[in-house]
């Protein structure tokens, strides 16, 4: 319940990035700043253990948990240019890292069954950014849909599939007449792709909470902070939905 929110540091560096939190709730990845390097480790939940799974490198750009919870999905840069990113997979209690996707611009997210993910591509000679689905052993990628005047020059937030498996929801940055946020919901079947919301601040990478609402991360630039909204997904229109602040 949000009406009920408890929170709870986990680390005290300052210097914690990019964070995803395992299926059981068990476990939270995150890596750590180190100067221009930056390091990935596992944090127990409970006991606050912490573990470092892969050393400092080039700087992370995602991290996600396989639905089974014994991998972790990682976007990392290219060692000599932070611009050109992988996709990797590295086991959940450290051990080799694997290649697996290269030219990756988000974090992946995973279908409901675990057989696939899907993740973002910016393609800069057209402006356009493209919504991709692939094998969840990084084979068979191919585009869903593409999103036309998207910042293409942006890592994106990224994608989140709905626990039916039917729909991702996007934020993109849209450059048209004036520059705005969208969210945008794709129909896994046909790629059709319609707008459910459209907002002058940056958004964040979305959660479903239910079927019916999406949890977003929202720039306020007047307190220069995120705060976090939801938004009603079945009462959605397209031309934007009011978002409601937790």
């Amino acid at each position: 319940s949000l009406a009920r929110v408890q929170i709870t540091k986990l680390t005290d560096s300052g210097r914690a990035q990019d964070v995803a939190i395992s299926p059981d709730g068990r476990y939270v990845v995150y890596s750590l700043a180190n100067g221009d390097e930056e390091s990935m480790h596992l944090r127990q939940v409970a006991t606050r253990s912490d573990l470092e799974i892969l050393p400092p490198g080039p700087g992370f750009h995602g991290l996600t948990f396989s639905p089974d919870g014994n991998y972790i999905y990682a976007i990392r840069s290219d060692s000599k240019d932070p611009y050109f990113k992988y996709l990797y997979s590295v086991p959940a209690l450290g051990g080799s890292s694997r290649r697996m996707i290269a030219d990756v611009d988000s974090p992946v997210t995973f279908a409901p069954d675990g057989q696939q993910f899907a993740f973002e591509r910016a393609v800069l000679s057209r402006n356009v950014i493209e919504l991709r689905i692939a094998s969840a052993d990084g084979s068979g990628e191919h585009v869903i849909a593409t999103i036309k005047n998207g910042d293409a020059g942006l890592f994106q937030p990224g994608p989140s599939w709905s626990h039916d498996g039917r729909t991702i929801v996007c934020p993109f940055r849209i450059h048209e007449k004036e520059i705005r946020w969208i969210l945008a919901s794709i129909s896994v079947p046909n790629g059709e792709v319609r707008i459910i919301h459209s907002d002058s601040a940056a958004l964040g990478r979305p959660v479903w909470l239910s079927e019916e609402n999406i949890l977003v991360p929202r720039y306020d630039s007047t307190y220069g902070r995120w705060q976090l909204w939801t938004i009603s997904y079945r009462t959605a229109k397209h031309d934007g939905s009011p978002m409601m602040w937790l």
